[in-house]
């Protein structure tokens, strides 16, 4: 379906269907999970309650210009009954016209008014917020433009940005947008209009940085979101030495212009050279590579020598060495080291959700699934930032195999970031867990600076070209990734001969053979856990589970030296991966990875039940 038409909002049954935004509500306003296609054969559905659909119209309509089995239209509306909670033999929503098509019996109705989408929601959270309108006093802040002329002091830019919405996220009566919302418009020429509508905020805020000498400029404006025009601006000129002194004058000018009353910045750290190191090394932090990790850990460790009470100082520490074990570099004692720091940022100002947010990602690393659940749920009662929603379904959620609950919260804090590219892939990893309809999240993740070679793009476009039988097209797109295991002499050869045998034109035992010798490349060292988990789907999907348990075991092996237990298991619960959770090796690796205390308490995978210990797949 390329254009949905008709209104705006549906409603039927307690349900509600907003066309324009992709979700579905149930009665109690919580997003109920949909594929692609499956929202748009509901869509479809809505748009002709009563009337009887041909198998072949809807098939012609959800799958344009692709040829599919019958069998593809069944599974969408197996998935649609699950979904509006049909049970077997009931049909209050679709009823099947054997040998024909199907009727969505339930009544349907269209909301013409904005009004009606906030009914009973007031301002609660961004779900039920969702299509909502702007609250009044509502402001973005995007990142300030870097006006100095030196390239290295983009770090003061964001810092001072940041540092504002951190100060006015504290004023009550004003909603600002997170960080991760905002900045994520970072080089992008966007106007005020489409990110107020976007973030649904009234103001837009823009700023931009000047220096000359021992001081600093900073200009600002506020734009109106609806209008598009500018409706205030001030420049702020001081002493570099006054920084603190401005950003105090920066927000309470910001926040008296809205008519609210913003309080100083009380846990600014008393000392500019490190509150100046602190910026530094958060600028490096979210440009992860290892040289820049290396860097920002050296700047957080001279800034708290300077100031040892500076909480957020030691968050941001814990965060670069969390970083280093999520992206595989070798620093040393970094699990230690994350926790200590960790553990000091809480006990010094328990309310800063970053500390919690990675005390979620080390519980996920030591296989502490609950103490994970528990670091996720405080850090995102602290701040709504849509970013702890990708980090918990990406590295939580869908490791532990619950694949139906990462869904909703993701595609929600989809609408208070819809720019934010680690949704978007987060998504798209979800929904290639029954999906092939992944691509369009991947390539709007692309579309926004994702390069499409650095992981997880190679992978999740080979996994759709599979799916799509193009295999030349996975062996393209996996030989064109970066990374150890495509940078091993005779990788290219070996992948290229696994597509090959997957489609049919080459023998599955050599192509093991082949993946086995580069592997054995990667064992000096080691093997290297990223291209571990490629390995263990690829012998699966070549019909050699048992070769893919031993890749596994090793693998974790590689990872128990370093005190943990790995991160972002989702590749267990893909189709393709039934073989290898199917093969009576599986118990023991679900147990060494930590699994069994959090399904008993938790629940088992989605498809799956867990009793006295043992984990039994329907």
């Amino acid at each position: 379906m390329n254009e949905l038409s008709g209104p705006a909002i549906y409603e039927f049954a307690g349900f509600r269907l907003q066309v324009r935004q992709r979700l579905l509500f149930s009665a109690d306003r919580r997003p109920v999970p949909l594929s692609p296609r499956a929202f748009e054969t509901l869509v479809m559905f809505v748009e002709r309650a009563g009337d009887m659909l041909d198998k072949s119209e809807l098939m012609e309509r959800v799958w344009p210009k692709t040829v599919v089995e019958e069998n593809s239209l069944n599974q969408c509306i197996s998935q649609l009954r699950r979904a509006l909670g049909e049970r077997p033999g009931e049909h209050r929503f679709i009823v099947t016209e054997p040998g024909r098509g199907y009727r969505f019996v339930a009544a349907v109705s269209a909301v013409a008014d904005a009004a009606a989408l906030n009914r009973g929601t007031g301002d609660g959270t961004p779900e039920q917020r969702s299509g909502a309108t702007a609250p009044e006093r509502s402001i973005a802040v995007l990142p300030f433009t870097n006006l100095t002329g030196d390239r290295s002091k983009e770090y003061l830019c964001d810092g001072i940005a940041d540092e504002l919405i951190h100060t006015l996220s504290r004023v009550p009566g004003l909603k600002i947008p997170a960080r991760s919302s905002s900045f994520a418009y970072k080089g992008r020429q966007v106007g005020a209009r489409q990110i107020g509508e976007e973030l649904r905020v009234k103001s837009v805020l823009e700023g931009s940085v000047r220096s000359a000498g021992e001081r600093i400029r900073v200009t600002v404006q506020l734009v109106d979101a609806e209008t598009g025009y500018q409706s205030w601006s001030q420049s702020l000129d001081r002493k570099f030495e006054d920084l603190f002194a401005l950003q105090d004058e920066l927000a309470r000018e910001v926040a008296r212009t809205l008519k609210l009353h913003a309080e100083p910045n009380r846990d600014t750290p008393h000392d500019l050279e490190a509150y100046v190191l602190m910026l530094q090394a958060k600028s490096l932090v979210r440009r992860p590579s290892e040289a820049n990790l290396r860097e920002a850990i050296a700047l957080l460790k001279r800034a708290i020598e300077r100031d040892p009470n500076q909480a957020r100082a030691y968050a941001w520490l814990a965060l670069a060495y969390a970083d280093c074990l999520l992206f595989e570099f070798p620093v040393s004692d970094a699990l230690t080291e994350a926790e200590r720091n960790a553990e000091i940022a809480a006990n010094l100002d328990p309310s800063i959700a970053d500390v919690h947010a990675v005390l979620g990602v080390l519980g996920t690393m030591r296989g502490k699934w609950l103490e994970s659940a528990a670091g996720f749920e405080t850090a995102m009662a602290l701040s709504p930032d849509p970013a702890w929603r990708s980090w918990r379904a990406s590295l939580h959620t869908l490791s532990v195999g619950h694949v139906r609950e990462a869904l909703p919260g993701l595609e929600a804090g989809l609408q208070t970031a819809p720019s934010l590219t680690a949704l978007l892939l987060a998504i798209a990893h979800t929904l290639l867990m029954n999906d092939a309809e992944a691509r369009r999240y991947a390539d709007l993740a692309v579309s926004l600076g994702q390069p499409r070679t650095l992981a997880p793009m190679p992978d999740l476009y080979a996994q759709l070209a599979w799916r799509a039988h193009r295999f030349d097209e996975a062996a393209s797109a996996l030989n064109n990734g970066v990374g150890r295991l495509t940078q091993t002499p005779g990788a290219a050869e070996a992948i290229t001969l696994m597509c090959a045998a997957l489609g049919g034109t080459a023998d599955r035992s050599s192509a093991v053979a082949a993946l086995r010798e580069l592997e054995m490349k990667l064992e000096p060292q080691g093997i290297d856990p990223l291209a571990c988990k490629k390995l263990i789907l690829w012998y699966t999907m070549l019909g050699a589970p048992d070769v893919a348990h031993d890749c596994a075991a090793r693998c974790l092996d590689t990872y128990a030296k370093l005190g943990t237990v790995g991160t972002a298991w989702a590749v267990l619960w893909m189709p393709e991966m039934r073989p290898f959770r199917t093969h009576p090796r599986f118990q023991e690796f679900a147990q060494r990875l930590g699994f069994p205390p959090y399904w008993e308490q938790y629940g088992p995978p989605d498809g799956a039940q867990f009793r006295d210990g043992k984990l039994t797949l329907n």
